[in-house]
Parts: structure tokens; C-alpha cells; sequence
């Protein structure tokens, strides 16, 4: 685990054998309309999230996925199984 970026740790699940790289992090938190809103945010086991790439809140993310970096993972997604994703916002690649 290679970031700080984990605001209300009590939020977040990360299970084993995850790597979270440079900067990279679970943002359980936003503003939006001037009201901040918050979200849990699960990641499951053996996954990888690339240099500085940010998952929101209310999001799952699936066993065995890579999360490339720079990535954008969007509020309320759920990223299934054993997949690698890429993009601001992300898309299977």
C-alpha cells in the first residue's frame, strides 16, 4: 500500500493481496450542489490499482481486477470479476 489517500477509513475494504500504487486511493467523499455526500467502498481480493488512479464512493470493486493508472473509477460502479479497466471514466480494455 503505497498511498495516504484514504480519508474516512472506516468506509473502506480492502481485501488481500491488493496493491494500491503511488498516490492511488478510495475517495469516499464529494461535493456536489454544495452538500457533501459519502459512500463505502468495497474492493475485494487480489486486485491492483495504478499510480494515481481514484475509485469513488459506493463502488465495488471484483477479485483479480487491474485498475490501470490515471484511472477514474465512477461513483456507484460495480466492476466485475477477474477484468482490467482503463480511462477517465474507466472502460474495459
Amino acid at each position: 500500500m503505497n498511498t495516504t489517500d484514504i480519508t474516512e477509513f472506516d468506509l473502506v475494504s480492502i481485501g488481500d493481496d491488493t496493491a494500491m500504487n503511488d498516490d492511488s486511493g478510495p475517495q469516499t467523499h464529494l461535493f456536489e450542489d454544495r452538500v457533501m455526500k459519502l459512500g463505502v467502498i468495497k474492493i475485494k481480493e487480489r486486485n491492483s490499482s495504478g499510480a494515481r488512479a481514484i475509485i469513488l464512493y459506493n463502488t465495488e470493486i471484483g477479485d483479480d481486477i487491474n485498475i490501470s493508472p490515471l484511472s477514474l473509477v465512477m461513483k456507484g460502479e460495480k466492476l466485475p470479476d477477474k477484468t482490467k479497466w482503463s480511462g477517465s471514466p474507466v472502460r474495459a480494455s
